[in-house]
């Protein structure tokens, strides 16, 4: 996972004087302030550089300024010295310099990059708004180095100028697979057996641990590896298999990142040419072949959804170079309702961005709540049925 902290400019509202659990004007000038053991100033996506922690595995952009903080607090640093040589570096006012790195020290500290510090609880409201910015889910890991290995073998058959050709080959077979579908679905009549359900879940359930293959073959194939492997529960009910590829932010080109996110869907496109070839052509039921056609085209059209956090969205969010957009944004939205001070990545917003948060971030909230409202009719529904 990524985020992304910066110091806040002049001006800029500060952050809430308990933030965290070691008094009420945390740091006073007296605490030392240490980066934890094994985390480390990383240069990844887009150039961007990033604070890495070994022991989470949790990536953090970070900004030039607090780039330059990164020795002292390696070290280990009081803040009244940081703050007094920060403040004769730039020449501002004592009260503008602490204006600007308290907020920066304390999300360090919320994100627990801090040694020995603790972020304060936060209310009620706010931790279910926060939990809203990530899919509600649950990861259930089946493997990790295992399968890392698995990919890596695989990955290894690709090696070389040949088998890039061969990648990209199957990426375009499985573009025309769902160019297929689709157009079979548009111009040829389909009569779902929904008697034959059993075999779509047949179908589904290896072709999704492929799909998850594929994504971790091509993070081993750009030599980053996937750290971990298993099934997530999203709304804590319905199964979606996963494969952590959180290190991939590391890749500082663009393109592999989206080659690593598109893997999947690539070998969805060709499953899913092969089954709407087999209908087109008479082979097989054409009951059974149009449920699962329909059944696939459905799952790969929502794994493209901007408004969760599908492959679809993410190579959005790539492509565009505005990494942790979904997440930004709801976060942005939220602090802004509730009030609550802006983490300081999100102080100094242009006016496009300011609009593009609001407009996509309410989006994605309204579609959650659209979400959970159809969930909780149909959970209404099942249970007056039963009672």
């Amino acid at each position: 996972m990524s985020t992304t902290i910066e110091p806040s400019g002049p001006g800029t509202r500060s952050a809430e004087e308990a933030s965290v659990v070691v008094g009420a004007r945390w740091p006073a000038g007296d605490d030392e302030l240490k980066l934890n053991p094994g985390v480390e100033l990383l240069t990844g996506a887009d150039g961007r550089s990033m604070l890495f922690d070994e022991a989470s595995g949790k990536y953090t952009f970070v900004s030039k300024g607090a780039c330059l903080l990164v020795p002292q607090l390696t070290a280990g640093v009081r803040y009244d010295k940081l703050l007094d040589e920060l403040a004769r570096r730039s020449g501002a006012p004592l009260d503008q310099v602490d204006k600007a790195l308290r907020p920066m020290v304390h999300d360090l500290a919320r994100l627990e990059l801090l040694a020995g510090v603790v972020a304060a609880s936060d209310g009620v409201a706010t931790k279910v708004a926060r939990s809203q910015i990530k899919m509600p889910h649950a990861r259930l890991p089946i493997s990790t180095e295992r399968a890392d290995r698995v990919f890596g073998a695989i990955a290894r058959l690709f090696r070389g100028r040949v088998g890039g050709m061969a990648l990209g080959a199957l990426g375009l077979l499985g573009a025309a697979g769902f160019l297929t579908a689709v157009l079979t679905l548009v111009f040829h009549p389909i009569v779902p057996d929904l008697s034959a359900i059993w075999v779509v879940y047949l179908v589904i359930v290896p072709q999704t641990l492929l799909h998850e293959t594929s994504h971790g073959v091509l993070c081993r194939y750009y030599a980053v590896p996937a750290r971990e492997v298993g099934v997530a529960l999203w709304f804590y009910v319905m199964p979606i298999g996963y494969v952590d590829r959180s290190d991939a932010v590391r890749l500082e080109k663009r393109w592999p990142r989206i080659a690593i996110l598109l893997a999947g869907p690539a070998f969805d496109g060709i499953v899913l040419g092969t089954t709407a070839t087999l209908l087109l052509t008479g082979v097989g039921d054409p009951g059974v072949l149009g449920t699962l056609v329909a059944f696939q085209t459905v799952m790969m059209v929502m794994n493209f959804n901007p408004m969760l956090p599908t492959d679809g969205q993410q190579v959005l969010e790539n492509a565009l170079g505005k990494l942790n957009l979904r997440s930004r944004a709801m976060t942005y939205v939220l602090h802004r309702v509730l009030r609550k001070p802006l983490p300081s990545a999100l102080h100094r917003v242009g006016r496009g961005d300011r609009t593009l948060f609001w407009g996509y971030g309410i989006a994605c909230l309204a579609y959650m709540l659209l979400v959970f409202g159809l969930i909780g009719v149909t959970l209404y529904k099942l249970v007056g049925q039963l009672f």
